[in-house]
């Protein structure tokens, strides 16, 4: 079946899997009457060539896209899923003949398609020359109606009793009992949600799982909406930003230009800018 797929002889084939055999210290197939199976070693080098040649049509796939002059766009999930995905159909109405890409700027892999502008989340501190400032990162707890009618409709219950959702090291939460004059009153072995992607805090606050410490600027639709409400007018992390940058590795180019700018205005028009 194999040489067939393969447009070879059985004997290439044969060939081959001899020579890799051979080279590989550890089994990689295993004889069981007249079939041969994977072994796990097997299992594991047939699924990384599968990866690998799937990256490879992939790449081919996009070709024809590397072929026209794009703007690739990447960003962190939390401010691709809750703003940028909104703006989108406004900015390709604006640039009907600008190509975009809009991917998520995922750090722990390489991108399909390097972005020549990132968008992501720092502290002040660490933004360097020439990146572009969005919105405010500051930070307050929130949670939804059902949690606040649980306890009364008293915001200073929900914060007392209610129990929390905590970013990974629930920093946000220490950092926002250390600003605060409401006691942190939850014990070291209280049962807790912890979750390590902003997305995701916001979708378990919305779903009524506790209250949470959120980025304003990001769960500012569902604050006006109803959907989630502000608990405390304390704010935190006033020195974060969700801002832009350019990309080293992708030159400049005039449509670049323009949709930065764009995205610029459209963030002081939505968020009132950073």
């Amino acid at each position: 079946m194999a040489a067939r797929h393969l447009n070879v002889s059985h004997s290439a084939v044969s060939h081959q899997v001899s020579i890799l055999q051979d080279w590989s210290p550890t089994p990689l197939f295993v004889r069981k009457g007249r079939r041969t199976e994977l072994t796990a070693a097997g299992m594991s080098l047939a699924e990384t060539t599968r990866q690998a040649f799937n990256s490879i049509r992939h790449e081919v796939d996009r070709l024809p896209i590397r072929s026209r002059q794009v703007v690739s766009i990447g960003a962190i999930p939390m401010l691709a899923q809750t703003w940028l995905t909104t703006v989108l159909v406004d900015l390709v109405r604006d640039m009907p003949e600008v190509s975009v890409h809009l991917g998520l700027a995922l750090f722990d892999r390489p991108a399909r398609l390097p972005p020549s502008l990132i968008i992501s989340f720092a502290n002040r501190s660490r933004l360097t020359h020439g990146d572009r400032l969005l919105f405010r990162g500051d930070a307050a707890p929130v949670c939804a109606p059902s949690v606040l009618a649980e306890h009364g409709g008293d915001p200073d219950q929900v914060l007392r009793s209610a129990r929390r959702i905590h970013d990974e090291d629930s920093r946000l939460w220490r950092t926002w009992h250390q600003v605060s004059e409401l006691p942190d009153t939850e014990t070291a072995r209280a049962p807790r949600i912890s979750i390590e992607e902003s997305s995701l805090i916001r979708a378990a606050a919305l779903a009524g799982a506790g209250v949470a410490v959120c980025r304003l600027a990001l769960v500012r639709d569902d604050l006006e909406r109803g959907n989630l409400i502000a608990l405390s007018s304390q704010t935190i992390d006033r020195d974060f930003f969700y801002f832009m940058r350019r990309s080293q590795a992708s030159p400049q180019n005039a449509d670049q230009e323009r949709v930065e700018a764009w995205l610029l205005n459209r963030a002081r028009k939505d968020r009132g800018g950073a």
